[in-house]
């Protein structure tokens, strides 16, 4: 996983989620300026943990996770999860997802339901946020030794998994993601990505960005099972 400036946001609950699946912890710091680094260090004892500090700032999306890669590789893993600091799986996770891996240990790679949070507690269901096909995502693959892993250059929105591996083989876990990523800061969102857009002339999507100031978005009570 890669974070910054992560302090205030869902970075908490979301370590105090994932400790209770994970055998081990790879984390690249992007120059964070708050206690993001702290806060891991703290929640993750007990967890072996690679922590690295990048002393700047990446530009490209796409740089972090090949650094991370890059760190990665050393601890020999056998499955790995890619989780941002904002993305919680649900708390069954905690007791089937190991399981799941095991069973699908034929696959390459994993997707989760992702549901966008509006709230702490309710997901939007309009629009594009609806619960539909679309709505799975790629959040972690088998590492095979000796295969090299490589994500092309990207800004934003960079997938999460490496080139080559989507749509091969993956297995569709029915562990519900929770996406908190939309609920701070909205219109501060909306202007970056423009920004980003006329800047770079990529990650910028006018018919998801667009809805996000919607006044009166549909909702769903997200209810854990």
């Amino acid at each position: 996983m890669h974070i910054k400036n992560e302090a205030d946001r869902y970075l908490i609950p979301m370590l105090e989620s994932v400790r209770e699946y994970i055998d081990e912890a790879v984390i690249l710091d992007d120059h964070s300026t708050d206690n993001s680094v702290e806060i891991v260090r703290e929640l993750l004892k007990g967890i072996p943990l690679i922590l690295e500090v990048y002393p700047d700032t990446f530009f490209f999306e796409s740089n972090l996770h090949n650094k991370l890669m890059d760190m990665i590789i050393p601890t020999k893993p056998e499955w790995i999860l890619c989780l941002d600091a904002d993305e919680i799986l649900e708390n069954r996770a905690k007791y089937d997802l190991r399981k799941q891996l095991e069973e699908n240990n034929h696959c390459t790679c994993i997707c989760f339901h992702q549901f966008e949070m509006w709230d702490e507690v309710h997901y939007r269901t309009d629009n594009v946020w609806g619960k539909t096909p679309k709505g799975w995502v790629y959040r972690g693959f088998k590492y095979e030794e000796g295969k090299k892993y490589w994500w092309h250059p990207m800004g934003h929105h960079v997938e999460r998994i490496p080139d080559g591996i989507k749509g091969n083989n993956e297995f569709h876990s029915d562990i519900r993601l929770k996406h908190y990523g939309w609920i701070k800061n909205k219109e501060e969102k909306l202007k970056r990505y423009k920004e980003h857009f006329e800047h770079y002339k990529f990650g910028y999507f006018p018919h998801i960005w667009n809805t996000l100031l919607d006044k009166n978005p549909t909702l769903e009570l997200f209810e854990e099972e």
